[in-house]
């Protein structure tokens, strides 16, 4: 097929390799059989059932890109703490209200903004215009993503078999390796206490037979990342966490074995208060605690939005701000509103700019609870203005639609719609990885792997 320039600039933009792969892939493409093969004894037996379909086809970002991912990274965990401080100050009230969270949380921020800023988060974010755009962000234990990280050796074996890049210096970066090595110097830096090496991992699933070359794994990770001096590590493995004490001085213990973390992988009914402060106390590292978790609110983007001029922030972040954050809203807002120059009340500016817009929950996953108005008809579109003004936790947000790439569909070449997963551990970038949906007529603009979406991984230019 003829690919299209316009197309190829938006590879190119991530690293000119991408468009010297992607005409080499295409010219082998009627010969040779791109796939991953999950069915590999390579495989770890966890991944061979992996649920969502992954594109043989990897991405190469440059120098440039990764060192803007960085910025991301770096930046905006502070800036987003700064703004929740600042913009709820002399109302505390509108803080409860607006993340129906308690008044407490925001006083507990305060103390714990170090803390806040060296979580493990991933930055959704798109290309347009071949500028990025941050469309949320998610925070905790819980981001997904890492897996296909664990087939770097098929992927790289595709790399090595084309003429083209079998000698290019690429790296691919493990978000999950990244994580568990956080945890631990977290570990080392925060707590007080004489540390044991156990964690608890909390997940769905847990006991499940297929997952137990899994469990090995991790703890294989966990002791080949930790930092020296740091104790053999233990990884402890439950579905609820009701087996958990805490005594009076903040140590936690899991059936009596005392605890140095805890990765609450399924957000279940825990303790929260109890385990957030032995956290404050410096006896547990618990980096899913709900102020941390705050992070990930979409609300955020309101607040960024709404703190774009104001005189307590530098001009670095203003400029963050207008490069990054799309214009956002919250639903219910009954006063007027400023968007592109226009003053107007908010379902007004929502009707008229149908498809400039879309309205999604504030705390919600995997693609759920998102409505983009250019994908959906007139009358739908404002019933759910009128619906989504009546319930809490709802923000509108300025859609910007994501440049496509190439990339393979049953052994075709076909246009593809674009969501980047770039990971962050303790302020730093840690790896990225990809979502694409193919063009079809059924496409609703929601790229999610839950939704159908394809996964492939990402390579960075080492050299």
């Amino acid at each position: 097929m003829h690919l299209k320039n316009e197309i190829l600039q938006h590879h190119q933009i991530l690293s000119d390799k991408n468009v010297l792969l992607l005409n080499s892939f295409a010219a082998r493409i009627k010969e040779k059989k791109y796939e991953i093969n999950l069915k590999d004894d390579s495989v770890p037996s966890f991944l061979q059932s992996y649920k969502y379909p992954l594109s043989p086809w990897p991405i190469i970002i440059s120098k440039d890109r990764k060192r803007e991912f960085s910025k991301i990274a770096r930046l905006f965990p502070k800036l987003i703490t700064k703004c929740i401080l600042s913009y709820f100050k002399n109302d505390l009230s509108r803080f409860e209200e607006i993340y129906s969270q308690p008044q407490v949380l925001y006083h507990l921020i305060e103390g714990m903004q170090e803390i806040m800023e060296k979580s493990f988060l991933r930055y959704d974010l798109l290309f347009f215009n071949n500028q990025i755009k941050l469309v949320e962000i998610n925070a905790g234990t819980t981001c997904g993503g890492w897996q296909p990280s664990r087939l770097n050796h098929l992927y790289n074996k595709i790399l090595k078999e084309d003429a083209i890049s079998r000698d290019w210096n690429l790296k691919h970066v493990n978000p999950l390796e990244a994580m568990f090595k956080n945890v631990t110097q977290c570990i080392q830096q925060h707590l007080t206490k004489e540390l044991t090496g156990n964690i608890l991992l909390i997940s769905s699933g847990t006991y499940d037979s297929n997952n137990i070359g899994f469990w090995n794994e991790l703890i294989d990770i966990f002791n080949t990342v930790k930092p020296e001096g740091y104790p053999r590590i233990q990884l402890f493995l439950d579905e609820t966490g009701k087996d958990l004490s805490v005594d009076q001085d903040g140590i936690v213990s899991y059936k009596g074995h005392e605890l140095d973390a805890i990765l609450d992988n399924a957000r279940v009914n825990v303790n929260y208060r109890e385990l957030t402060l032995s956290h404050i106390r410096s006896k547990l590292f618990f980096p899913d605690n709900p102020i941390t978790v705050l992070i990930g609110n979409k609300i955020n983007f309101y607040l960024l939005t709404q703190f774009i001029n104001s005189p307590e922030l530098s001009d670095e972040e203003k400029q963050l701000i207008k490069d990054y954050i799309p214009w956002t809203a919250l639903m219910g807002e009954t006063q007027n509103v400023c968007w592109k120059g226009m003053r107007k009340d908010l379902k007004t500016i929502l009707v008229e700019n149908k498809r400039s817009f879309l309205i999604k929950k504030a705390f919600s996953a995997e693609g759920t609870d998102v409505h983009i108005g250019k994908f959906i008809s007139t009358d739908e579109w404002e019933t759910i203005i009128e619906e989504k003004f009546e319930e809490e936790g709802w923000i509108a947000q300025e859609y910007f639609e994501p440049d496509t790439i190439y990339s393979l569909s049953q052994q075709d070449i076909k246009e593809h719609s674009v969501i980047w997963g770039v990971f962050a551990s303790g302020n730093n970038y840690t790896g990225s990885w990809i979502r694409l949906s193919e063009l079809r007529d059924d496409f609703d603009g929601v790229i999610n792997s839950a939704r159908g979406a394809k996964e492939t991984i990402v390579y960075e230019e080492f050299s």
